[in-house]
């Protein structure tokens, strides 16, 4: 299955190119406001939420605890369903005045503090993602993120649905003083869903079950409620539709495992299988000698895949496919050429070169090359 991702042409793309390289986004670096929004609520459960506030409260002395339980959990009760933002909310503070606890003011400020602190523990951890569209004509995308037709758009080619890292330059794991988050050496390419309005789940099963309440009665229940904690990554307003995005996720630690939970930029930059990368298309007001700088970069590239593997022990390569976007003279369209198909040992096929459309076509089947000893065939083989 072919995937794509539009890129700008500048310096940071440039090098992405260059090196294979993929970058993880937080939801702050989205252009989507509601990127990554949770909306798990608490429930009006008074139980859980003196659960929740002995939790968040453990090592305060009993006598205080029983003093403030039940008006917190009262209160918190009647102004719930909540969500976990409106907790960490700075007006949240509010509740004191509430209370009418003027007098003893500064012990409910810091078991609000220590409430606030507790619950951001538990909020479902951040994830981070790669976008990539289903399209490669898309006018507005072309317009949006590959800089008004001056960028050009990356095929990938996924293996069974995922992109595998560099087998040379592999990123199994992230570590945290004795926290391990491990990464795998691909990731799924996932489908984004819109229209839906935002995933609402019991903000309270996101706690131990000295809180929820809740033991999980088989593994089957157990998956469906971590898919949940990924969905707010998943969906987005029917507005993006146009966007057809898939996208690459990789979960950042939970709060609770360590006080430093967020993954740095460094971190969150990983190098996917150069073979993975299999065309280009070049944008339609891309200038002559912005085309020939990805040329030279294209041609090095396969080259390597020619040079790196064992020829006996891997006989095909895949093809690499160079287009040219044009913006069409009789609608307002996007139409995109292939010109070029970069084979490798510096082999290019030209567009009026014999056995040039066939290559194509087999190379869309997502066939590979068979390599001989010294040469690449012009055989086409599964």
């Amino acid at each position: 299955m072919f995937c794509y991702r539009y890129r700008p042409f500048n310096q940071l793309s440039i090098k992405e190119l260059i090196y294979d390289e993929i970058y993880f986004a937080s939801g702050e670096e989205s252009n989507d406001p509601y990127e990554g929004k949770v909306f798990f609520e608490f429930e009006q459960d008074k139980d859980s939420w003196m659960r929740l506030l002995s939790s968040a409260w453990n090592g305060i002395p009993a006598a205080v605890i029983k003093e403030y339980i039940d008006i917190f959990s009262e209160y918190l009760t009647n102004i719930s369903p909540i969500t976990f933002d409106e907790v960490q909310n700075d007006s949240f503070i509010e509740c004191i005045n509430k209370f009418h606890l003027s007098s003893q003011g500064e012990a409910c400020f810091i078991l609000v503090k220590l409430l606030k602190n507790y619950v951001a523990m538990y909020k479902p951890s951040k994830r981070y993602f790669v976008s990539f569209t289903k399209e490669n004509d898309n006018y507005l995308m072309w317009s949006h993120y590959a800089n008004k037709h001056r960028g050009y758009c990356l095929i990938f080619n996924t293996q069974d649905g995922y992109i595998f890292q560099s087998p040379s330059n592999e990123k199994t794991s992230i570590k945290r003083d004795s926290v391990v988050a491990a990464c795998g050496n691909k990731f799924k390419m996932r489908e984004v869903v819109y229209g839906l309005s935002g995933t609402t789940n019991n903000a309270f099963l996101c706690f131990p079950k000295s809180v929820s309440g809740k033991v999980f009665e088989n593994e089957e229940e157990r998956l469906e409620y971590c898919k949940k904690l990924e969905q707010p990554y998943l969906e987005k307003a029917k507005c993006w539709e146009y966007e057809k995005e898939t996208r690459l996720i990789l979960p950042a630690l939970s709060p609770w495992l360590c006080s430093e939970a967020e993954f740095s930029n460094y971190e969150r930059l990983f190098h996917y299988n150069s073979t993975q990368l299999v065309g280009l298309i070049l944008g339609a007001r891309l200038s002559e000698d912005e085309k020939k700088e990805i040329k030279k970069i294209i041609r090095h590239k396969v080259n390597n895949w020619w040079t790196k593997i064992d020829k006996k022990e891997q006989p095909s390569i895949p093809g690499f496919v160079l287009f040219e976007a044009a913006l069409s003279e009789k609608s307002r369209n996007v139409e995109i050429n292939p010109i070029e198909i970069y084979i490798g040992d510096d082999v290019v096929l030209k567009k009026d070169c014999k056995g040039f459309d066939e290559v194509y076509e087999k190379w869309k089947d997502g066939k590979c090359l068979k390599i001989s000893e010294t040469l690449i065939q012009e055989t086409i083989v599964k």
